[in-house]
């Protein structure tokens, strides 16, 4: 089977880190499967392109690019970089997803605390050079005017650039799900709450993992995430009595 005839799975990793760092361990499993398409957003990583404003639009756009150049397929978005981008690419062009999984992610945190998140990052910095070293190796020194962006943004913009709000979700029609780590209180309560907001949106929790899943239980992220792409392909041959060769991952 050629990658031309495969399903794609996209792959949107979270700030400062790169769609390697975040589903390393995801990424060979799936592309037994699937055509695997890593991004590395603007400033991260292999990523050609620096950041600059607007940043999540200009991610957006890049992302539904890829998918029309590529085909339609399955999206993973991590924390309140992937998360965000993907979320609001799925409201913006449903019909290049087959699915969509954020984790990591509260649609609706509140803007004080996804800004409290972003100067974290700044502190990290300033007291631990492992971590400056980390970043250097894995987006050049153009990581700190990447995270500069990133946080100018979401302070001066959140609203309406980065946030996704609980009346935006009800007009969600990509089949999506929320995988959050049960080490996190508020993503805990997220996953818990959210699937009663939008008939397209369910929810899941990784036992024993904190705010990336893929990173900290690869094994349980991946079979959850596996799972339901297969529920996906159960629902459609229940609806045209055989497989969709899009979500099947080949040709029938």
């Amino acid at each position: 089977m050629s990658s031309v005839d495969r399903s794609k799975v996209y792959l949107l990793h979270g700030l400062l880190a790169t769609s390697y760092a975040h589903f390393g361990e995801q990424i060979p499993r799936w592309g037994e499967r699937y055509k695997v398409v890593p991004i590395d957003l603007p400033g991260h990583g292999r990523s050609r392109q620096d950041a600059k404003r607007p940043y999540y639009e200009s991610c957006k756009v890049q992302l539904l690019r890829y998918m029309s150049m590529l085909g339609p397929g399955h999206v993973v978005g991590a924390s309140y970089l992937g998360g965000s981008i993907s979320l609001r690419a799925a409201l913006e062009a449903p019909e290049c997803f087959h699915s969509l999984v954020l984790t990591g992610y509260v649609p609706e945190a509140p803007h004080s605390v996804v800004t409290r998140w972003t100067e974290s990052f700044f502190t990290l910095a300033e007291h631990n050079l492992e971590i400056v070293e980390q970043y250097n190796q894995l987006h050049g020194p153009r990581w700190r005017q990447t995270l500069e962006v990133v946080a100018a943004e979401i302070r001066d913009a959140y609203p309406t650039a980065v946030a996704v709000t609980r009346e935006m979700l009800r007009f969600l029609k990509v089949p999506t799900l929320l995988l959050n780590g049960s080490r996190k209180s508020d993503e805990r309560a997220s996953a818990a709450t959210l699937p009663a907001i939008a008939p397209f949106l369910d929810a899941g929790i990784i036992p024993g993992s904190g705010h990336i899943p893929s990173h900290e239980q690869p094994m349980l992220f991946a079979l959850h995430v596996e799972n339901f792409w297969s529920s996906l392909e159960q629902r459609a041959t229940a609806v045209n009595g055989r497989v969709n060769p899009q979500l099947n991952g080949g040709s029938a």
